[in-house]
């Protein structure tokens, strides 16, 4: 799975957004038992193993065992996407995540927390096809170039 990332800004010490949880791709086993949709052999879905006590994800109710299927419009079908969405994120935005429980799908509104970001890193401000628009759109405003990356080890 490609996960698209596009990156307007280069700052420095800058707030990044924190959701307080790990996650895994489901296995194939698990993937196929929960009926989980595929594409290019990898099932959807990231299937919560902890949650950090009164972080963002515990105050939206995420529990381990839950599978979060969708970030606002992006699917999941890797950590790297998951973790692309939220460093593309403002710290404080409240964002809807699909989630399967047991055989019932809901949306979670999640406020995403804070953390420090590393000095002098590149900030990605968007991330994965469904936000590729809104990325040439702000481009042109700013009159500036967009960057776009692959993401992660699991591409």
């Amino acid at each position: 799975m490609i996960a698209l990332v596009l990156a307007l800004a280069l700052q420095s010490d800058a707030k990044a957004a924190h959701l307080g949880l790990e996650s895994r791709a489901p296995t194939q086993k698990e993937g196929k038992d929960l009926g989980l949709p595929v594409l290019v052999g990898r099932h959807l879905g990231q299937i919560v193993e902890s949650v950090e006590k009164d972080g963002p994800a515990a105050k939206a109710g995420l529990q381990e065992g839950d599978i979060v299927l969708q970030l606002d419009e992006n699917k999941l079908y890797s950590r790297d996407e998951l973790d692309d969405f939220v460093a593309t994120a403002k710290p404080g935005a409240k964002v809807r995540a699909k989630v399967k429980r047991g055989d019932k799908e809901e949306d979670v509104a999640v406020a995403l927390g804070e953390r420090r970001r590393e000095a002098k890193a590149v900030v990605w401000e968007y991330s994965g096809p469904a936000q590729l628009a809104a990325a040439i759109e702000e481009a042109k405003k700013r009159r500036t170039l967009v960057l776009i990356g692959i993401s992660g080890a699991e591409t």
